[in-house]
């Protein structure tokens, strides 16, 4: 316990330095890029010493301040904040939030043009002084950190080596879900967990490697049923061709070029599976022991394709593209994995009622115009078995969710459907079966109650970048769920959470009764700490990718450019004009961006030429550069933000009397995934 109380009381005296820091410059964290022409920020935000510095920097020093913040050789805090210092008598002091308060808590005029204008409190006189406390004030460089290693030492009795399946993953997620995957695992082990229960799971992505690497019993939720429908279809895919990727990695392991596999070939893979903890049926006790098996002739087609698929995928720049999962291919594996319906129906292959389900003929142009005809095709048990683990379902969760209620409803309705589908839970917590394109099969009796919940099951949430509201909300299900022993967490997108005590420009007055993403610990309540949507905005940049840039572009100029255009043909500019995002990507060119915008707000362009666009564009060519320094200086300060966010958290779990231990680690490679902090948390 006393280890506890210190771990919080650290943690609240590194949330004190990095905001008494952090209070001096909301106003620049917070202004917005949009208007850094319109509104003169570079002579208003920044001071004349501060400015010549910039203004003296080449584009490879620009680059250079972001490297400067990774690595810091004095971490000892400011003076008064040594470890004899009682957080009970620290006060958060923000004359910029002052200036913002309203008649109740929330400071709702952050934003306005007013606001704007407000520069920081320098107290910085260069560069060099600002960027020896950033550095400091950085998760990177803190004492609070705990690394992968030590945490995987407390468990390394588990087994380790294993073939890991990235099919239909690029390098990023592959990357994130191998070492969570890992992670998660042996946190189950370690704990005894029941189900786990993978919350904002998208299209199934570390829940089907839960599921089929790890043989734990996992139910993906996802606000969304187009993500829950992708998910359930890639695990019918992955389920069909589970077998043959395992053998098909365990040759390239090899350095063997996958091809024909003879009997004695398959009998040794068979052996190293075994034996080489590839396929590990002790892994868990409460779940199939029974994995799908492709038939060889099969499997020789099929390990042709993936090579094909990897190639596709390792020359594949295009990170948006190579994000989505292909589901069009799916028809073409299905094909090439199930049992040709010719065999069945010439006898080639035996069918009895038991063994198969019904399918519409469907023609290569679409469903037949003759009536249907029913088709028996072999049922594949062993990869209904696999599946027999992986429950997606579709809900709504906030913290009023009973997840053991969620999983009971969602484990029963899976054992007594027809078929496997996505279900969705309603937010009443009542359950209905969605529609879903699924070539799914009932699950084998055996693995459904291997996989069934007990009255009293023991519950792991976990979530690969929870978004917006969701990470502040898994944390407190985690608290407020009885069921629930073991947190493992990362989170993303700040900005789409809401603060207590600052109101965001976007928020509509019902956001306001919701609860709030930030703060969650009570220290910083009692505080009244508000950071700024623009400011968590900016904690979501990845410092890591931009220091890799070979140069600084300032991308926002179009933008930029816009709103002083919109203000000098209109004489106004409003703040709720929306739906501009990425318009400047689809234009050719300053001019033809200028008059879809236009378009897009639904005002007259009568008055816009392409030489009064061009005159605009020369005007403040200038400001280009300025632009892409000044952004650079608010991007140094974006781990600090990051910090503040990350760190109430785990404050907030220090603080509860039910939590036996929280640790915070650097899960991921910040250049490979930049929202790269994990929680894992235990209760007693």
């Amino acid at each position: 316990m006393d280890d506890k109380v210190d771990r919080l009381r650290s943690v609240q005296i590194k949330l004190m330095e990095i905001l008494d820091f952090l209070s001096n410059y909301l106003p620049l964290v917070n202004c917005h890029s949009n208007d850094f022409i319109l509104n003169n920020h570079w002579d208003k935000i920044l001071t004349e010493p501060i400015r010549k510095e910039l203004d003296s920097l080449s584009a490879c020093d620009l680059v250079s301040l972001l490297n400067q913040t990774k690595t810091i050789e004095d971490k000892r805090p400011d003076k008064k904040l040594t470890k004899e210092f009682d957080p009970s008598l620290w006060k958060f002091e923000c004359d910029y939030l002052e200036k913002a308060s309203n008649s109740t808590d929330r400071r709702g005029d952050i934003y306005s043009s007013e606001m704007q204008t407000i520069p920081p409190n320098w107290v910085h006189e260069n560069l060099q002084s600002l960027l020896q406390d950033a550095q400091r004030c950085s998760l990177q460089n803190s004492d609070i950190l705990s690394s992968l290693e030590d945490l995987n030492s407390d468990m390394k009795t588990l087994p380790q080596d294993r073939v890991f399946i990235s099919t239909f993953m690029n390098h990023k997620k592959t990357h994130e879900v191998e070492v969570m995957g890992e992670l998660c695992y042996k946190l189950s082990r370690k704990h005894d967990i029941d189900v786990v229960v993978d919350l904002g799971s998208g299209k199934g992505y570390l829940s089907t490697h839960l599921a089929f690497q790890h043989k734990l019993s996992v139910i993906g939720v996802d606000a969304q049923t187009i993500n829950t429908k992708g998910a359930s279809k890639r695990a019918d895919i992955l389920s069909r061709q589970w077998e043959g990727l395992t053998r098909n990695e365990i040759l390239r392991a090899q350095n063997t070029i996958p091809g024909k596999l003879g009997k004695k070939k398959k009998k040794e893979l068979k052996k190293i599976e075994c034996a080489g903890g590839f396929i590990q049926k002790e892994d868990n006790e409460k779940s199939s022991d029974v994995i799908s098996d492709i038939p060889d002739d099969l499997f020789n087609d099929f390990s042709n394709f993936f090579e094909e698929q990897k190639k596709s995928e390792n020359g594949n720049t295009n990170s948006e593209k190579d994000e989505r999962l292909d589901l069009n291919l799916s028809s073409q594996i299905q094909e090439i994995l199930c049992i040709p319906t010719k065999k069945i129906l010439s006898g080639q292959v035996e069918a009895n009622d038991s063994d198969v389900v019904k399918v519409k003929e469907e023609s290569k142009f679409g469903y037949s115009d003759r009536a249907s005809v029913e088709r028996p095709v072999k049922k594949n048990t062993k990869s209904s078995a696999l599946k027999a683990n992986h429950f997606p379902i579709t809900t709504y969760i906030n913290i009023d969710s009973d997840l053991s209620e969620i999983v009971r409803e969602a484990l029963t309705l899976k054992s007594s459907q027809p078929e496997t589908g996505s279900t969705s839970v309603e937010n009443t917590g009542e359950m209905s079966t969605e529609p879903t394109v699924t070539t799914g099969l009932p699950i084998d009796s055996s693995s459904t109650e291997s996989s069934a919940i007990k009255e009293k099951s023991r519950l792991m949430l976990t979530g690969l970048h929870t978004c917006g509201a969701l990470g502040s909300n898994i944390l407190r299900l985690f608290v407020n769920s009885p069921n629930v022993k073991v947190l493992c967490n990362v989170a993303c997108c700040y900005h789409l959470m809401s603060e207590k005590f600052v109101a965001s420009p976007f928020e509509e007055k019902e956001d306001a009764v919701e609860e709030a993403g930030f703060p969650l610990s009570e220290f910083l309540k009692r505080n009244k700490v508000g950071i700024g949507r623009q400011a968590r905005n900016l904690a979501s940049q990845s410092v890591n990718r931009r220091a890799q840039d070979t140069e600084v572009l300032a991308k926002q100029f179009p933008r930029m450019l816009l709103q002083v255009i919109l203000r000098d043909q209109l004489g106004y500019v409003r703040s709720d004009w929306k739906g501009l995002r990425k318009l400047d990507q689809k234009s050719q060119g300053m001019f033809d961006y200028v008059i879809r915008a236009f378009r897009k707000l639904e005002l007259p362009t009568d008055g816009i030429t392409e030489e009064l666009v061009d005159s605009y564009c020369q005007k403040y060519e200038d400001q280009k550069k300025k632009f892409a320094a000044f952004f650079q200086l608010k991007t140094v300060l974006a781990p600090c933000i990051e910090a503040v966010v990350v760190l109430d958290r785990l404050c907030f779990l220090l603080e509860q009397e039910c939590v036996q231990d929280v640790k915070l680690i650097q899960l991921f490679d910040p250049v490979t995934s930049p929202r790269c902090y994990g929680i894992v948390s235990v209760k007693k």
